[in-house]
């Protein structure tokens, strides 16, 4: 009999319908950029807030792309007097007191401190991954 063959292919389209349907609102918020958990995004905030050379966090946004997979974007401001290098300072502008081309003094000057907060931006996202396993990708601005 044709029946419960008929039957038994409608209850399976239906049932491949639900489980379609249920997938589609899954995905949907992954592929829409769902943020990490109120929980989880306070986690991270507070720990690149506690991290000694950073003065705020003035904008965090998290994005799961996976199962246990998150992007983190934050913009930072450093603390510019833990960065510093006071002795360099002193030295430079001592040299510059006797008499040597400030120019070039200054370039080196700027040169260290471009090293120095692109040093301090690989020691935060290296703590980031170690504290965080599931961060995949981290963008970090200085502003």
């Amino acid at each position: 009999s044709p029946i419960p063959d008929a039957i038994a292919s409608i209850v399976i389209g239906v049932l491949l319908g639900i489980m379609a349907i249920g997938m589609i609102f899954v995905n949907s918020r992954l592929l829409m950029g769902m943020a990490a958990d109120e929980s989880k995004e306070e986690e991270i905030l507070e720990f690149i807030n506690d991290f000694p050379s950073v003065e705020k966090v003035i904008n965090l946004r998290t994005q799961i792309v996976g199962p246990r997979q998150l992007i983190v974007s934050a913009e930072i401001e450093f603390h510019g007097g833990i960065l510093l290098n006071r002795d360099q300072v002193e030295s430079d502008a001592q040299r510059i007191k006797d008499g040597e081309e400030p120019l070039p003094i200054l370039v080196d000057t700027i040169g260290r401190t471009v090293r120095v907060v692109g040093n301090e931006l690989n020691r935060l996202e290296l703590r980031l991954r170690e504290k965080f396993p599931e961060i995949i990708a981290i963008h970090l601005v200085v502003n």
